[in-house]
């Protein structure tokens, strides 16, 4: 969809809607995320397969609005970090990606399962299609669940990760760099998967 002032909002045809057998997204697509440069608009997504297998994938367009504009590329991230626990033939956690450029380097966020569980993982890469270094963990792990839909927000030189647990509040973690470290959870609610960004009359959203 698409709006002027983010409010009214005028529902466009859908993208990406074509499921084809033995491809990384051939049950289906979630948690899409827009990074924006030079007129291309990198759409990453979570492309499930049958097995409920995730990996993060990447469609690009240079207009958005025409639905046969939007190309499949390459890309095909899975958790590659030691310790990561992922397997193409069960259900495997990776998904819900997030873009952001610092510096020259690309940070793609996600979340995803190591031996020690639960994690927001980061890779990093000096093209927005990759290829991607896998650092792995960067929160404490949770043993008991896998994060979700991390956000990364950068205001007065700190940088702001926002995630949730299933069906818990949205919390934050704020630190001095990409990477953190971070100083401890802080709760932000009510709901969960926010995203923040600048808006043209100067506030943050």
């Amino acid at each position: 969809a698409r709006s002027l002032d983010l409010c009214t909002w005028e529902v466009m045809a859908p993208i990406l809607d074509e499921r084809i057998a033995s491809t990384w997204d051939e049950k289906a697509v979630w948690s899409p995320n827009v990074y924006v440069e030079d007129g291309v608009y990198y759409l990453y997504f979570t492309g499930v397969t049958n097995e409920f297998a995730q990996s993060i994938l990447l469609a690009t367009s240079t207009n958005p609005a025409d639905p046969e504009s939007w190309e499949m590329q390459p890309m095909v991230f899975q958790p590659s970090h030691p310790g990561t626990i992922w397997d193409e033939t069960r259900w495997a956690d990776c998904r819900d990606p997030m873009v952001m450029k610092v510096g020259d380097v690309y940070h793609l966020y996600y979340t995803a399962l190591d031996e020690q569980g639960g994690i927001v993982g980061l890779a990093t890469a000096g093209s927005p299609a990759g290829e991607w270094t896998d650092w792995g963990n960067i929160i404490p792990p949770n043993p008991g669940s896998i994060p979700e839909s991390p956000t990364m927000y950068m205001h007065d030189h700190f940088y702001y990760l926002f995630y949730h647990y299933s069906y818990q509040p949205e919390t934050y973690r704020i630190g001095a760099s990409p990477a953190g470290p971070w100083v401890g959870e802080a709760v932000l609610a009510p709901g969960w998967a926010h995203e923040v960004w600048d808006g043209q009359d100067g506030s943050t959203y």
